[in-house]
Parts: C-alpha cells; sequence; structure tokens
C-alpha cells in the first residue's frame, strides 16, 4: 500500500474508533437502563439457624507470653498447625 491510502485508513480508523467511544461512554441513553432488584425467598417454611462452629480448641491453652523475636512467632504459630496437620 502506498502512503496516502495509509493515511486515509488510519484517519478513518480514528474517527470510527472516536465515534464508537462517544456512542458506548456519552450517548447512553439512561431511560431504559434502570436496575431491578428481586427479593430472594427462603425455600423451606423454617428458618434453620446457623450452626455452631466445632471446638477445634481441643483443651489446646494459647500461650500468653507472646514471642520476643520472629523465629519464636514463628515456632508458635507453626506448631499448632502442624499437630492439627498430624491429626
Amino acid at each position: 500500500m502506498d502512503q496516502t491510502t495509509l493515511e486515509r485508513l488510519t484517519l478513518v480508523n480514528t474517527g470510527l474508533m472516536v465515534i464508537v467511544i462517544w456512542k458506548v461512554f456519552f450517548a447512553v441513553d439512561n431511560s431504559n437502563s434502570s436496575v431491578h432488584t428481586m427479593a430472594v425467598k427462603s425455600t423451606s417454611s423454617e428458618q434453620q439457624p446457623f450452626k455452631k462452629p466445632l471446638n477445634t480448641n481441643r483443651g489446646i491453652s494459647p500461650s500468653g507470653e507472646g514471642a520476643s523475636n520472629y523465629s519464636e512467632l514463628l515456632d508458635q504459630t507453626i506448631e499448632p498447625l502442624e499437630r492439627a496437620f498430624s491429626e
């Protein structure tokens, strides 16, 4: 293609993009676009309460001492996870 054809195609494409962008962002008809809400009803006649979570502590009390450095904090965090994983 020669240079003038490429320039004309570039101008036409740019013009089309400007028109499309204007239509999408600025010329939107807001009268037809509305948000519809819908009520959600339960499928059962009785409302079931939330189940209580299982007691996962199993008698393990957290140490109230805390950690004095990062390695102790990591150990205190990882040990319960390793115990839970091994069970």
